[in-house]
């Protein structure tokens, strides 16, 4: 197969491991022409995110040696779903301690039409905290917003 772009870690028993920066890494691929990204499985749907190229969620090294010789018998990977909706004003950053900056982040993205979700169990910890983009602004900007 020519032009698809491939990225993941590789474990010792040929499982591909996630990786970070996937969506960064199929914006890339679409800039550059790329018609095809191969990817972590767990990755997959966030950078299927990206238009203008075709990712692909693989297990293992075999799988992929499989999918370089014949990609047909395997179909892109779905983009993830939206995970939101109006968070309806119960979260804030009142519990997290110093992390100046993150706060400020958070506080500079909700002034320009974004919204932040707490993720994790119970935990406060700011690099918990991500930004997730409305609907509003469009899937572009969110998909920059995401990027950064």
């Amino acid at each position: 197969m020519e032009r698809a772009g491939v990225g993941g870690e590789l474990s010792l028993d040929g499982g591909v491991r996630g990786i970070k920066g996937a969506l960064s890494m199929a914006e890339g691929a679409r800039r550059e022409g790329l018609p095809r990204l191969v990817l972590p499985e767990r990755d997959a749907p966030e950078a299927a995110v990206i238009g203008g190229v075709e990712v692909f969620g693989m297990r293992s090294l075999r799988e992929s040696v499989d999918f370089l010789a014949d990609p047909r018998p395997f179909a892109p990977a779905e983009p993830a779903p939206e995970d939101g909706g109006d968070l309806g004003g119960k979260q804030d950053c009142a519990d997290v301690a110093g992390q100046r900056y993150a706060k400020r982040a958070l506080e500079v993205a909700a002034a320009g039409g974004t919204t932040s979700s707490h993720c994790g169990a119970g935990s406060t910890r700011s690099s918990e905290l991500r930004i997730r983009t409305r609907r509003s602004i469009g899937e572009e900007p969110s998909i920059e917003v995401a990027l950064v």
